[in-house]
């Protein structure tokens, strides 16, 4: 078991799960969850909010084997066989290249948007890669923990505001907020497939977590407890459910304005921006439009760090010799994944929602997969009965477990 030390204040605990807040908020939130409120409606929020709770336990893991056993959940995926180690790897490479490309090409478009670039947004998204590349080997851990608290303050303030003030002028009905009577259409659930893929996140982000949890441990002396690891996460987990709740609203004011979601990265920062700024005014959109690049910018350089920092990782586990090499690792991961990224920007351009929608899917049909991997690092001999968590959180995950694969056979019936 770790070695305690000397007890942290409430900011500072806050770490990893703030970088998992930021990472799932640019990921899902800016785009999946505004799409749902524009194009579905208010009552995508029963499925926001059921994916996060089934999916709790998944994400939960992460932090508290990684406060609990001082490793992270790659050494336990090796444990439990070549099978496991499988099927993290294809969820690492979707997040490492197909993700990392669409979340970069979103951001890129806000950049345009801001400060009126006329440069291809495909170029711009592989400047801002390199600029996180840079950023990361320069400034390392402790900076990314205190950038992604900085850029959530500043956005979380001016969305709330938004939506806050664009609530009440709206006409509801309770129907609104339910299931529609009329059913589902394929599309419609197609699309619920996408949005709960990365609801609130991949569930691969556990094995992240684990990681800067790992880091966080490292860099506080050992005063960073298993306590002090769940009151974090269950911080940014709370903080990703209410802004999912929020961007979905945001598109349902979109539609109400008679607004069309554009599959343009640019225009829809356009769109996005206009929507906060009928609610705060005109004075606010050089705010908002800040606001939005930096939560974007966050998770960009979330997934920088993360997938680089996982690929060493496993490296380390593959190849003994590496395990003394980590940092260099991990800067080879870091350009390995700026190359790929930067080829998928320059050749699939136009098609950034296509490759978001994809890579949702990939990580919804294999998230009961990832979601057991996790389960059974937490509840075998790795861990001791003592430290393990209790009955309630035990059959919530496998509960979880059983919803997740039976949507996915759901999904592929009616796909397929």
């Amino acid at each position: 078991m770790p070695e305690q030390g000397a007890s942290l204040g409430l900011f500072k605990r806050l770490g990893p799960g703030i970088l998992f807040a930021v990472s799932a908020i640019g990921t899902s939130h800016v785009v999946q969850s505004t799409r749902a409120g524009a194009e579905y409606g208010a009552y995508m929020w029963i499925f926001i909010v059921a994916a996060c709770v089934v999916r709790y336990p998944a994400f939960r893991f992460g932090a508290e084997y990684a406060a609990i056993t001082g490793r992270s959940l790659i050494d336990n995926y090796f444990m439990q066989g070549r099978w496991a180690v499988a099927i993290f790897i294809v969820d690492l490479l979707v997040n490492m290249f197909i993700a990392t490309a669409a979340i970069s090409f979103v951001a890129a478009g806000v950049i345009d948007y801001v400060f009126n670039l006329t440069i291809p947004t495909n170029i711009t998204a592989i400047l801002l890669i390199a600029f996180c590349v840079v950023f990361l080997t320069t400034g390392h851990y402790k900076l990314l923990e205190k950038t992604s608290k900085l850029l959530l303050f500043v956005f979380s303030l001016v969305v709330l505001v938004a939506v806050i003030k664009l609530f009440p002028g709206q006409e509801y009905s309770l129907q609104e907020f339910w299931l529609p009577q009329e059913g589902f259409s394929q599309q419609t659930l197609i699309f619920t497939v996408a949005l709960a893929g990365w609801m609130p996140t991949a569930i691969i982000a556990g094995s992240f977590q684990s990681l800067w949890v790992c880091r966080k441990m490292a860099t506080s002396n050992g005063a960073f407890t298993r306590k002090d690891a769940l009151l974090d996460f269950n911080i940014g987990y709370a903080i990703t459910i209410l802004f999912a709740l929020c961007f979905l609203m945001l598109g349902v004011f979109m539609a109400a304005q008679g607004v069309s979601i554009s599959g343009s990265s640019g225009e829809y920062s356009s769109q996005m921006v206009g929507v906060i700024t009928s609610a705060l005014g005109d004075w606010a959109k050089v705010i908002s439009s800040i606001a939005i690049l930096a939560i974007l910018f966050s998770t960009v350089l979330t997934l920088v760090d993360a997938c680089p920092r996982a690929a060493a990782y496993l490296a380390g586990e593959i190849r003994t010799s590496l395990q003394q090499k980590q940092q260099q690792a991990y800067r080879v991961s870091m350009a390995i994944q700026f190359l790929v990224t930067g080829v998928i920007l320059l050749l699939f351009a136009k098609s950034f929602r296509s490759f978001l929608d994809f890579a949702t899917t990939i990580s919804f049909l294999g998230a009961p997969l990832l979601a057991w991997i996790n389960h059974r690092a937490i509840f075998n001999s790795d861990v001791e009965a003592s430290q393990q968590p209790g009955p309630a959180i035990k059959y919530w995950s496998i509960s979880g477990v059983v919803v997740m694969v039976l949507f996915s056979l759901l999904y592929l019936s009616v796909r397929f």
